[in-house]
């Protein structure tokens, strides 16, 4: 008889069908003979080509949460609601956060995470969010890609919803895109070194409930930032609450995938995570909202992911 699966990987999707079947592909080929149970809310607009259906084989599928208009994050919200559904469902003791086009590539992957989590007493492992978006939370996973141990942390705390209204000066921080004098005048205040960190976006509330908590072990998979030079001068002056680098020793590599004979996936401006000193996984960070903005289309982006994991067979 085969053994039940140890791991509930949750996704939301928002018309990312495409990504799904590429990431689930990876997944049962770096994972042979390794059962895993995979949920995703769907938050797909209804009718949308992009969308999963209950029907859809490998995964089981639910409806995921309506999308609301707010002042600031609705983006977020959004997904963060698509999350808390299907994170009360999973049944396993072990649960993977994991975004459509977050792909991890070191075979065996499942196997090696949950004996690593369960040998080294680890409740939370997972890639924070990547040095560059400086904004954002330090020193904890978020919502991206991370593993969490439901012996340790109880399902009522997993809460992934933003709270940006519990910090109402995080709106006065925010840097007003505009004119080139609005750009100097952000420079000469501050403003993004005094936004640095304050960011209560998706998987806030995750750390908020743990990261004092003594009996809570938490872990962070290596990004890889090569901050610039003036950059780094400029932070030497500034503690790590006003520095665009982080400072905690070890947080992050300055050398790559490319260093282990891997593509250089960061040319392409995804972001690479390591663990062990090795190539763990790549974010695209290429979800259609953020598409609709950009000059290079979302279908590139789904090519070159493609063509580089067919490398991997």
């Amino acid at each position: 008889m085969p053994s039940c699966p140890e791991l509930t990987l949750c996704t939301v999707s928002y018309e990312s069908a495409e990504w799904l079947r590429l990431n689930l592909d990876l997944v049962k080929q770096l994972n042979p003979g390794v059962r895993f149970h995979w949920l995703v809310a769907e938050n797909s607009p209804p009718g949308s080509s992009g969308r999963l259906y209950r029907c859809e084989p490998g995964f089981e599928v639910f409806d995921g949460a309506e999308y609301e208009d707010r002042r600031y994050g609705s983006a977020s919200y959004h997904h963060a609601a698509g999350l808390n559904v299907i994170t009360r469902i999973a049944s396993t003791r072990y649960l993977l956060i994991l975004d459509p086009d977050f792909f991890i590539i070191r075979r065996n992957w499942i196997k090696d995470v949950i004996a690593y989590m369960r040998s080294r007493d680890v409740a939370i492992l997972g890639a924070p969010w990547h040095p560059k978006r400086s904004s954002k939370f330090r020193y904890f996973p978020c919502a991206h890609c991370t593993f969490i141990d439901l012996h340790k942390i109880h399902r009522d705390r997993l809460d992934f919803s933003p709270d940006y209204e519990g910090d109402p000066a995080w709106l006065g921080l925010r840097e007003h895109p505009g004119s080139r004098l609005n750009a100097v005048i952000a420079r000469l205040t501050l403003a993004r070194r005094r936004r640095v960190g304050r960011a209560r976006d998706t998987g806030w509330r995750l750390l908020h409930y743990h990261r004092e908590h003594p009996s809570v072990k938490v872990e962070c998979f290596q990004p890889v930032f090569k901050p610039r030079v003036v950059r780094r001068m400029l932070d030497l002056f500034f503690p790590d609450h006003l520095s665009l680098t982080p400072k905690r020793r070890g947080y992050f590599s300055k050398t790559g995938f490319a260093v282990h004979g891997f593509p250089d996936v960061q040319s392409n401006g995804w972001e690479e995570f390591l663990w062990n000193r090795e190539p763990f996984g790549f974010h695209v960070r290429c979800y259609p909202i953020r598409q609709k903005k950009s000059d290079y289309p979302l279908e590139a982006h789904y090519r070159s992911a493609k063509n580089l994991l067919e490398q991997l067979e």
